[in-house]
């Protein structure tokens, strides 16, 4: 589920108390903020290392084990229901999938604790779900970058969120995504490169030996003079995946001041003015498909492009029609 918010590193040290526990149980007692079948996910995608060692749920904890997760920034449970606009393509008893907006934050954190897509469900299903808490689950299965537009899919029941998590952590959902790339990478790639926080620039990931697998996809939609448009599909769902893995290839999205910082001077004038009107990255989650939790139909959804990705391809061929 690439395009996750930069995500924070917990680390915990088994003690004689623990010995012996799951190492999914063992995390959910430790992390009582996040689902068991949420934490059972990140360890089966490779989120959780146990003495810088990839496992399973089922590993038993030993004494001194040394276990590091990674998770979105721990913040209370308990959010603020603000009445945000939600962009609803489907909803059901159990699910709701909406087109994410760039520029908006999917899950609260420090500094960021209103305004959030959170903050949206927790309003939107208190009055759709008859005894609903502000918590900030059930519901997120994945998440999008800030400046990430997109599909996103949220359960509505605990059931169906351990239903999507299953899904999410087999594989099983489908991810493609639309991204914008400067230059004419090959027609089409595979780029399976393991995704790890870079080495130095803590706030950054990177290419690094002991990183998590990761495996992008990708092939080229239509070409510019000094950009491509890309079908991108992740099978795996690292942090800033998509942005990393196209960086990597000298290909880094347009827009991408974190990855791609530099390559606008490359440009024609008229391309380098376009790009640095930008006020975001072009990536967008473009279709996901995955199985009802409920009805065992495979669906499939595809978002709109957001205006700024829609005309700044009018830019480059004045026929594109979103």
């Amino acid at each position: 589920m690439e395009e996750k918010q930069l995500e924070e590193i917990v680390t915990f040290t088994v003690t004689a108390n623990d010995v012996g526990k799951r190492l999914d149980k063992y995390l959910a007692e430790k992390l009582p903020d996040f689902s068991r079948s949420k934490l059972h996910h990140q360890i089966v995608e490779g989120d959780v290392l146990v003495n810088d060692c990839l496992s399973k749920p089922s590993y038993r904890v030993k004494l001194h084990d040394r276990i590091e997760i990674e998770l979105p920034e721990l913040v209370t449970t308990e959010l603020i229901p603000e009445n945000l606009p939600l962009d609803i393509l489907y909803e059901d008893e159990a699910l709701l999938v909406i087109n994410k907006p760039a520029g908006q934050v999917v899950h609260p954190g420090a500094g960021v604790q209103q305004g959030t897509i959170a903050n949206a469900l927790a309003w939107y299903l208190s009055r759709e779900i008859s005894g609903f808490e502000s918590t900030i689950r059930p519901g997120l299965v994945h998440r999008l970058d800030k400046d990430t537009s997109g599909v996103m899919v949220i359960a509505k029941t605990e059931a169906a969120l351990s239903s999507l998590c299953e899904q999410f952590a087999a594989r099983a959902v489908k991810k493609h995504y639309l991204a914008l790339v400067y230059g004419h990478p090959q027609k089409q790639g595979r780029i399976e490169l393991p995704i790890g926080r870079h080495p130095v620039v803590r706030t950054k990931m990177a290419i690094v030996p002991t990183g998590r697998p990761a495996l992008t996809i990708y092939k080229v939609l239509c070409s510019y003079d000094e950009f491509s448009l890309l079908e991108v599909e992740i099978k795996t769902g690292r942090t800033h995946q998509i942005r990393v893995h196209l960086s990597y290839e000298k290909h880094p999205v347009v827009g991408d001041t974190t990855y791609g910082k530099g390559y606008e001077s490359r440009l024609s004038e008229p391309a380098r003015k376009a790009v640095n009107k930008l006020q975001r990255h072009l990536l967008h989650a473009h279709r996901l498909s995955f199985t009802h939790p409920i009805t065992g139909k495979q669906l499939i959804f595809t978002a709109k492009l957001a205006e700024d990705f829609a005309a700044f391809l009018q830019q480059l061929d004045p026929e594109y029609s979103p």
